[in-house]
């Protein structure tokens, strides 16, 4: 849980890494509770500072957010709020679940070489789309 625990460890190399990134779940938060959710629900693992920045380094990028935005808007509440509600409108919900396979698969292939990393993102976007109304 994102709060529960400090973004790092006290220089001992380790560092914190949440398995959704909230820049990108703000997309595919249906419910609306973005704050509560990333504050509360997404999971985060201990990970080697290398490692951490190797990850950031592909998930946090102008290119990888293009690869599944529909467009980029600044606030991720906003995004939070217009994702809840595009999933009240069933004629939305096409795009918004290739929006989430679109993440699905960008988790997948930027965890490539760890099942656990990558089991526990697909579970994450698996839940997402559980909860598409």
């Amino acid at each position: 849980m994102a709060s529960a625990v400090p973004s790092t460890t006290g220089g001992c190399g380790y560092l914190i890494l949440c398995i959704g990134e909230g820049q990108h779940f703000a997309d595919v938060d249906f419910t609306g509770e973005l704050e509560r959710l990333y504050r509360e629900v997404l999971p985060c693992v201990l990970l080697h500072k290398d490692e951490h920045i190797a990850y950031n380094q592909v998930l946090h990028t102008g290119a990888t957010d293009e690869l599944f935005r529909d467009a980029l808007p600044d606030d991720l509440l906003e995004r939070s709020r217009r994702a809840a509600a595009e999933a009240g409108d069933r004629s939305k919900h096409p795009v918004l679940r290739q929006r989430v396979q679109r993440l699905r698969a960008l988790y997948w292939n930027a965890y490539t070489g760890d099942p656990v990393l990558q089991r526990i993102a697909v579970n994450v976007l698996d839940d997402v789309l559980a909860r598409l109304p």
